[in-house]
């Protein structure tokens, strides 16, 4: 039922469903249809409207992660994320390499986590915390996605980036988009921006296939 067209028209490609269901975000959700609706290959008849728009783009999404995935992956084999989502467990033969015998013994030392710190604040306060140019790298992942377009939030963290980091510190960031919005504001802010993977339909760019692009910003210049 998941790559049921019926289904993504009547449930899946609704702002609640995806919000409440799978924790897509409107923001994000935007990110997507735009991207569906760029696209050279897509007929502009099949967006005439909004909701066979959204029906139409969250289908796709939903296709592009999971068939390449089937296609270039064994779960049996090497595919751990999806062998957990549908088993509950990971085996002998498929699991991540910290669950490994050699990586187990050296992570059951002592102090073996002495250096690492858990947060559990938004990334903006945590970022704050940290003296201006102390950071090398910084992954945040896809969560600038969340933020509105006309809001000043994404303004308001690339900024706080920029002080953390070192002269030529990077940010890793992942996004539901092909080219997400915000790229422009590192762009203005100090930062050199380059896309590193696209996953454009049909392709696998890693196990879990989940997200359309993966960015590298570097800070290059002073604010």
């Amino acid at each position: 039922m998941i790559l049921s067209r019926a289904l993504h028209w009547a449930l899946v490609g609704t702002e609640w469903f995806l919000w409440k269901a799978a924790g897509v975000p409107a923001a994000q959700r935007q990110l997507i249809i735009r991207d569906a609706m760029d696209l050279p290959c897509q007929e502009t008849s099949r967006h005439e409207k909004v909701s066979d728009a959204t029906g139409e783009a969250m289908w796709d999404y939903i296709v592009n992660t999971l068939d390449p995935v089937a296609q270039n992956t064994l779960l049996s084999e090497e595919n751990y994320h999806y062998l957990l989502t549908l088993t509950g467990r990971y085996t002998r033969r498929c699991h991540p390499l910290y669950l490994g015998p050699k990586a187990h013994r050296k992570l059951s030392q002592p102090h073996a986590f002495s250096g690492l710190r858990v947060h559990t604040d938004e990334i903006n306060e945590i970022i704050q915390r940290f003296k201006p140019a102390t950071l090398t790298i910084a992954i945040i992942m896809d969560s600038m996605d969340w933020f509105d377009p006309n809001s000043t939030a994404a303004c308001t963290q690339v900024r706080a980036l920029h002080r953390a980091l070192k002269p030529k510190g990077r940010v890793l960031l992942r996004s539901a988009g092909l080219k997400p919005w915000y790229v422009a504001v590192f762009d203005q802010l100090g930062f050199s921006t380059k896309r590193v993977a696209a996953r454009l339909p049909g392709m696998c760019v890693d196990r879990v296939n989940m997200y359309a692009s993966t960015w590298i910003m570097t800070k290059v210049d002073d604010l």
